[in-house]
This record gives C-alpha cells, structure tokens and sequence, in this order.
C-alpha cells in the first residue's frame, strides 16, 4: 500500500480512536459506517449480477464480434461503478480516492477501446473490487444486522415485556428485575457492536484505498532525497 494511503488509513483510525472508549457512541463516523455497511449488501449483489452476466456474455459472443462490443460496455460500465465506489467511500468513509483519468471513448474503434481497458491495470483493481464487495458486503451486511436486531431487542425489553411474552434467544423475560439486566446488556452490547462495525469499515477502507486509488507512493528526489509525490489528506 502506498505512503499516502497508509496516511489515510491511519488517520481514520486516529479519528475514532480520539472519541474514546465510549466516545465512539456519540461520534459521526460510527454511524456513516453503519450505513456504508449495509448498503455493501444491496451493491454487492447488483455489481456481481452485472458483471458477471455481461462477462460471460460477451465472451460468449466474441466468436461472432458482437461479444466485444458486449465486453467493451461492461468494463466501461464497471471504470463507472468504480468511480461511484469512489464517491460512496468520499461520502460515508471519509477517504479521499483519486481514480484514473478518464478520455473519451471512441465508440468507432472499440476494438482499439476495449485494447485499452483490457491493458490498463485499474481497469482489472477496479473489476476486482466490485466483485469482491458481493461475498465481502454479505457477510458484513449479515454481521450489521445481527449486531443492531440483539442490540434492539435487550435494549426494548423493559418495554417489550409488559405486553407480549417476550424472548431473547432462549430467555423468557417475565420481571422487572430480568428486564433490566436486559437493559444493561443491551447497553454493553450496543458500545461493542459500535466497535466491530466500526472495525469492519476500516477493512473496507483498507481494501478501497488498495483497490481504488490510483495514488502512488512518494518517491525520493535524487539532489535532496525528499520523498515527493501524492499524499492524501482526509
């Protein structure tokens, strides 16, 4: 990973690991990953279904030509579904990610296009990414759900419990005293969850910043030996 992406990723990590133990319940961030979490799930499915229907598709139907223009429409679809990966991280993550620049396509020429696309290695990190983010968004999708559904339930049981023959698992609540415990591990449990969704976004951080950006590390001058190059500031 690059110098200035590792700044990056440090400096997320810094930001949260300010707000304290407890800290993180009140701060912002906590709450944009939550949300970058479980639109990962939705995304992840949409990207996987695309690209992979199209990529099949197109070599499929190379053979008789029409595949290629297939194949070129589905990598600059993906360069596209990369850029918003892009903004969505710029929104919800905080991390800035520069991405490739981009030149209009000659639609005349697409086997000279989709020549470029096939030899340009973000075009590959890029397709990597989206494919990754189906297996990777549901297991942190499921993880998100499950965390906020126990949370919610040990924190509603001193409610939950006068009207309905509430269970949490297997514990039947059925007093005041039993409700209450309830409350005080809901509590406990809703900081911890704060901290693994919290982990889990700085994965995908880590991952966007690896695959997405196309910053490089700083290189050092040969007269002062000064590292010069991109270094991103969040």
């Amino acid at each position: 990973m690059a110098e200035g992406q590792s700044m990056e990723v440090r400096a997320y990590a810094t930001s949260l690991g300010e707000a304290g133990f407890f800290g993180v319940l009140a701060h912002g961030q906590s709450y944009l990953n939550a949300v970058y979490l479980l639109l990962s799930f939705p995304l992840g499915i949409f990207y996987f279904v695309f690209l992979t229907t199209g990529l099949l598709l197109g070599i499929g139907l190379s053979i008789i030509g029409v595949g290629l223009l297939i194949l070129l429409v589905v990598l600059a679809a993906a360069r596209g579904l990369a850029d918003w990966e892009r903004l969505l991280n710029g929104w919800l993550l905080g991390v800035t990610l520069p991405g490739p620049a981009h030149r209009s396509e000659s639609w005349r020429h697409p086997l000279a296009s989709l020549r470029k696309y096939l030899g340009d290695p973000h075009t590959w990190k890029g397709l990597a990414y989206l494919l990754i983010k189906f297996p990777f968004g549901v297991f942190t999708f499921v993880v998100t759900v499950f965390l906020f559904a126990s949370t919610l339930g040990f924190l509603l049981a001193p409610v939950l419990y006068h009207f309905v023959r509430f269970r949490i698992y297997n514990w039947h609540i059925v007093s005041a005293e039993e409700a209450l415990l309830c409350l005080a591990i809901g509590l406990i449990l809703a900081l911890l969850s704060v901290h693994v969704l919290n982990g889990l976004a700085s994965l995908w951080r880590a991952l966007s910043v690896g695959l997405l950006s196309t910053a490089t590390a700083p290189q050092p001058d040969r007269k002062t030996g000064r590292k010069t190059g991109p270094v991103i500031i969040p």
